[in-house]
């Protein structure tokens, strides 16, 4: 049995927290061009970094998962204000290669269209980071995008499926745009800490580690079907000392497999 609970109203949301969130992009669409014909021996790199309206699993576990979509005009506004972005290998500063407010070769161009945040560069062929991209393009080494963010508005909606629940949350605004990359996989919540953040960040508490059943509480739900402030569907309690007791019990009875 499925159904859809009603999503949070703004008051009842979890806030939304400032802090720099990475997602990716496969480039289905990319367009790599070679220096020879462009002019001025610059290759040209097109993409996107973001897609609208595609799902992104950032969570799966045992009980419930967490789901992620950017919704069209998440970026209008962090655009508009013109901001310092760098296009770089892997989220590596030191490997800058394009940079907005540049002109000509090492210029990059943010923009919007209807299928996500376009990526425009005009990238020198001298570059050894550059060339090294180049090469591994072309061999399909790297084939995605990912951009690092903070978010600044979103819509949260939990559907059920008897007892299976996923929290899709919509990102409707990006308040800080920090810097686009080309890389081979993209960067997911994995360790304790950063899961404790994502829970957190979709007002859930506790570790619900794929394959184990979680110490559940009660609902903890409004007649409306609203998660309350202070229910929940994992108790509290079951904090980073009880993860890490069952990733221990996980790795040891991995080891027992092998």
């Amino acid at each position: 049995m499925s159904s859809i609970l009603k999503p949070a109203s703004e008051s009842e949301r979890p806030p939304v927290v400032e802090s720099r969130t990475v997602r990716v992009a496969r480039l289905a669409d990319l367009e790599w061009r070679a220096p020879d014909g462009t002019g001025d021996g610059a290759y040209t790199f097109i993409g996107h970094a973001a897609v609208f309206g595609q799902t992104t699993t950032l969570y799966q576990g045992r009980s419930f998962a967490m789901t992620e979509s950017v919704a069209p005009g998440a970026f209008d506004a962090v655009l508009a204000s013109m901001p310092d972005v760098h296009l770089n290998l892997n989220h590596d500063m030191s490997r800058v290669i394009a940079r907005t407010g540049v002109r000509g070769v090492g210029a990059l161009e943010l923009s919007v269209d209807q299928v996500g945040l376009r990526v425009f560069a005009r990238l020198d062929s001298a570059d050894p980071d550059v060339a090294a991209l180049a090469v591994k393009m072309s061999r399909g080494l790297v084939d995605q995008m990912s951009f690092a963010f903070t978010i600044g508005g979103y819509e949260l909606v939990t559907t059920a499926v008897d007892e299976f629940e996923t929290d899709h949350r919509t990102i409707t605004a990006v308040s800080n745009l920090y810097d686009v990359c080309a890389c081979a996989q993209g960067a997911y919540p994995q360790t304790d800490a950063s899961l404790r953040s994502l829970f957190a960040a979709y007002g859930r508490a506790g570790i619900d580690p794929a394959g184990y059943e979680p110490n559940r509480s009660p609902r903890g739900e409004g007649a409306e079907g609203r998660r309350s402030p202070e229910g929940g569907h994992v108790r509290a309690a079951h904090d980073a000392e009880r993860a890490r007791a069952l990733k221990a019990r996980h790795t040891d009875h991995t080891k027992d497999e092998r």
